[in-house]
């Protein structure tokens, strides 16, 4: 009777406990092919840390902003910095440098933070910004692509959630700014979905477990 009791308690935690959304997810595969597209396809990064020159580029990069005067020109240079910290974190994570990689994950948090402010900026001043949204949503794709590589890559040395999030948000920001952007993004329409199913049925049977893949082939990329 009492292991009955203890099987029926296990079997009910099972059940009402929600699973991570995250954890969860099915976000498809992306191919060699498919991030080296996305790394020519993202601004240039010449230096990594420790590189003295990677802190010297830095220095310079505030200089640049500081004499862009406009909230419009503002918002894609900040773009093109979150470019760069993205692509600083994929070049560093294949590197095993893991605490670099996170740093450059948290300045692209950062720099897409400062993107959706000078967008904000730009329309209280009555400057014309759809034509720069386009162009941010647009490049995104290249950013969901390394992102969802690293999403499977990952594991324990990334921060990656926190990334997500400052990404749906951005993307969110945009929508906002021109509808119809979110639907563009696969990693928001699987995360939406999944919330939509652990709220609606807590069932884990119905949850579609994620099997390993292979690693995309990240070829050689001079820089």
């Amino acid at each position: 009777m009492l292991n009955l009791l203890v099987c029926f308690i296990i079997l009910l935690s099972t059940i009402v406990t929600p699973l991570p959304v995250f954890g969860d997810t099915h976000y498809g595969e992306v191919t060699g092919g498919q991030v080296n597209e996305a790394l020519a396809n993202t601004a240039h990064v010449r230096f990594l840390p420790p590189n003295p020159l990677y802190y010297l580029s830095r220095v310079k990069e505030l200089f640049s902003r500081f004499f862009t005067a406009s909230a419009v020109e503002r918002a894609r240079f900040d773009f093109m910095i979150s470019s760069k910290r993205l692509k600083e974190t994929y070049l560093l994570f294949e590197q095993s440098k893991y605490s670099s990689a996170n740093n450059a994950l948290a300045d692209y948090s950062i720099a897409t933070n400062k993107s959706v402010e000078q967008l904000k900026k730009a329309r209280s001043q009555n400057q014309e910004i759809i034509p720069v949204v386009e162009e941010i949503t647009d490049k995104l794709n290249y950013h969901e692509i390394l992102l969802i590589y690293l999403i499977k890559n990952g594991n324990d040395n990334l921060n990656i959630q926190n990334v997500l999030i400052s990404f749906e948000v951005y993307v969110e920001e945009l929508n906002n700014f021109k509808p119809g952007n979110r639907d563009r993004f696969k990693i928001l329409k699987e995360e939406k979905e999944g919330e939509s199913s652990s709220s609606a049925n807590l069932n884990p049977s119905l949850y579609e477990t994620v099997e390993p893949t292979a690693s995309a082939v990240s070829k050689k990329v001079i820089y």
